[in-house]
């Protein structure tokens, strides 16, 4: 069976779950209900592991630890749209309050 290793999760506006899953290099969205809403694949050896919302609820982020990237996505369509290159080990995500700054943690 495989494994999913889910790090992190965060709720929207929506009710939904978004869960960075580390060993799967994926992350997934369940509804309120449970059921799976969409599997987002971040690619082999990417590592998702931190993922946190918009105070608003428009955008989820999510750190890539494994390729070192910040993914965000429309918590609408859940599609990417934007990602930056951060360096090795990015992992935990702060938002401040306005939306105005993505804060991440690196392990070291």
């Amino acid at each position: 069976s495989e494994t999913v290793d889910p790090r992190s999760v965060a709720i929207d506006a929506s009710g939904r779950a978004w869960i960075a899953c580390h060993d799967a290099d994926r992350v997934l969205v369940l509804g309120p209900d449970g059921a799976l809403v969409q599997t987002i694949a971040t690619g082999y050896g990417s590592a998702p592991i931190g993922v946190a919302l918009t105070p608003d609820g428009a955008q989820a982020f999510v750190t890539l630890t494994g390729s070192g990237l910040l993914k965000r996505y429309s918590t609408a369509s859940l599609a990417e749209t934007g990602s930056l290159a951060l360096g090795p080990t990015p992992r935990a995500i702060a938002i401040t309050g306005d939306s105005s700054r993505v804060l991440v943690t690196r392990y070291i």
